[in-house]
């Protein structure tokens, strides 16, 4: 049974009955344009797969008088949605909408969103999806909501040799540009290039030197400094 709407907020929850009503509609409407193609009719159970509406409500529609179908604006109404007999559709497209749900949300707060993001959203059942949407709000980074900690954690979490990634290693150098610009001022070329080529235990040192540094020679002590004009 899909999990109830009360936890949503409305905004989340009229997000919800518009896509489940939508999706109503979609599908009956096809299915009775395929129900109604006379000579070339296809058969029930076909379009129940087509469509993922279930045979009784395919049987249901077959019934309908054409005069009634004439009029009608919207077809979501045709079929109440929350009947007995489109209780399993209903589950299945509750979990759809709601993983629709989750990634607006998701745009919206931590844009744009990283590809292991992407697709841990697109594997995750109902319930880390209603945790996500409940929860998402008091995050600051996708990281510490999906994950339980920032990725510099999982990382850390990780035998060493994983501390020597390109990308965790870009994230130190840039975050230790960002520090020693805000203690000096500039970043020279020759300093750059020592970053650059640092390991993850010489950034670590770095990191340590840079809180007592008196000046940019401090940083790397023996490193070859070219004169200054």
């Amino acid at each position: 049974m899909a999990i109830q709407m009360a936890f949503l907020y409305f905004h989340q929850r009229a997000f919800l009955r518009g896509y489940l009503e939508s999706r109503l509609g979609r599908s009956v409407k096809l299915a009775l344009l395929l129900i109604k193609q006379g000579e070339s009719k296809i058969d029930n159970a076909a379009i129940a797969d087509v469509t993922e509406l279930p045979i009784d409500a395919i049987h249901v529609l077959e019934k309908l008088p054409d005069d009634y179908l004439s009029d009608l604006e919207d077809y979501s109404e045709v079929l109440d949605v929350n009947s007995e007999m489109l209780s399993e559709w209903y589950d299945k497209v509750w979990v759809e909408g709601l993983r629709a749900c989750v990634h607006r949300f998701f745009k919206e707060r931590f844009d744009p969103l990283p590809s292991w993001a992407t697709k841990k959203l697109d594997e995750a059942d109902e319930k880390d999806l209603a945790y996500w949407l409940r929860e998402g709000g008091r995050y600051k980074n996708l990281e510490a909501l999906l994950l339980g900690c920032d990725m510099a954690d999982q990382i850390l979490m990780c035998e060493p040799p994983h501390w020597e990634t390109k990308a965790f290693l870009k994230g130190i150098r840039r975050s230790l540009r960002l520090q020693i610009l805000e203690k000096f001022a500039e970043v020279p070329f020759w300093l750059d290039e020592q970053m650059a080529e640092a390991s993850y235990e010489e950034l670590s040192e770095l990191a340590i030197r840079l809180l007592d540094a008196k000046t940019l020679c401090d940083l790397f002590p023996g490193a070859e400094v070219p004169p200054q004009n």
